[in-house]
């Protein structure tokens, strides 16, 4: 239960963000992977003010992300594990975190106008923040498309459809599930060059095509035994999510499956806490998006004449819903 000193943690949270997100994006971290460096040193490899720069490490240390003996700063282990660029477990997702920095603090307004006064669509994002975002996505997919395919039956499932697919994370561990498998990643003409480049960094080259496409507008390519839809339905509106879901419908075989795995709220849209918190980032991120109850979902798939079957509450806070044809 809430009580007025964990609303003052809450409402403070912020300092200890900015200040992880700051560190970050300077590449403190990096600087000092398996090194020890004084403040002089550190500025200067920062081209940084010193004063400020003494001040952050401090509060670095602080927070026990680094390690102050003789004057000379450290990571802590935490931080050289996953802060640090170019390592296996690097948080590269941090630099999206990072961008919604500047969305999230526009909420006010957002709240009074009712959606953001410049949209951020992705298709007219710079390519370094596509970049960022793919590589945020993947990050997540990694952990969470092994999983989804351990749980969907897709003993006969011979072709995947991966709706704004990103780096193909899903295809992949479909395909390494069951090896006949062909994908084909479905994404916007300036996500598709870090698309292929994932596919064929991780050897999938002649498993997973990708074809460029606004999955709002444009139609899917062929049809298909799966058709997966995660992280897409919160960002947009319902209506179209189901005409979206529609479309969906008219490219699966009989007896194939649409699947839809996100962020699902409660019928009163009052939790999960990472659903509703979510709801607010596509507020301030998106023109309609939003999180969606178990029973809108199932009211895309009765449009689309779909037949419910499943839902799986993951532990990986998500939900799995699964309709057929």
């Amino acid at each position: 239960m809430i009580n007025t000193e964990i609303l003052q943690n809450m409402v403070s949270s912020y300092q200890k963000s900015r200040i992880i997100l700051t560190a970050f994006e300077l590449e403190i971290f990096t600087l000092l992977s398996e090194k020890k460096l004084n403040l002089n040193e550190i500025s200067t490899n920062l081209n940084t003010d010193l004063r400020a720069t003494e001040i952050l490490l401090n509060s670095l240390c602080a927070i026990e992300l680094l390690e102050k003996e003789d004057d000379k700063y450290f990571n802590s282990t935490v931080a050289e594990k996953v802060l640090v660029k170019g390592k296996h477990t690097f948080w590269a997702n941090l630099h999206h975190t990072n961008s919604l920095w500047n969305t999230w603090s526009n909420l006010s307004e957002v709240v009074r106008n009712g959606s953001p006064e410049i949209q951020p669509f992705i298709e007219n994002q710079k390519e370094s923040w596509v970049e960022d975002f793919i590589i945020s996505m993947h990050t997540r997919a990694r952990i969470q498309a092994p999983k989804t395919a351990n749980i969907l039956d897709l003993s006969n499932v011979k072709s995947v459809l991966d709706v704004g697919g990103g780096s193909g994370a899903f295809s992949m561990a479909f395909i390494d599930k069951k090896a006949d498998i062909k994908a084909t990643v479905f994404d916007l003409p300036n996500v598709l060059p870090t698309s292929k480049k994932y596919i064929e960094k991780e050897g999938y080259t002649n498993k997973i095509r990708a074809v460029e496409g606004n999955y709002l507008t444009d139609n899917f390519p062929e049809k298909y035994d799966l058709i997966l839809l995660s992280a897409i339905i919160h960002i947009n509106s319902l209506e179209e999510n189901k005409e979206l879901i529609k479309k969906c419908a008219n490219s699966l075989n009989v007896g194939g499956q649409v699947i839809i795995s996100d962020f699902i709220q409660n019928e009163e849209k009052t939790g999960p806490q990472r659903a509703t918190l979510f709801a607010v980032n596509m507020l301030v991120g998106t023109q309609s998006g939003n999180t969606y109850t178990g029973q809108e979902v199932k009211e895309m798939f009765t449009y689309a004449n779909l037949t419910f079957k499943q839902r799986i509450d993951t532990d990986f806070k998500g939900t799995i819903l699964i309709a057929t044809k």
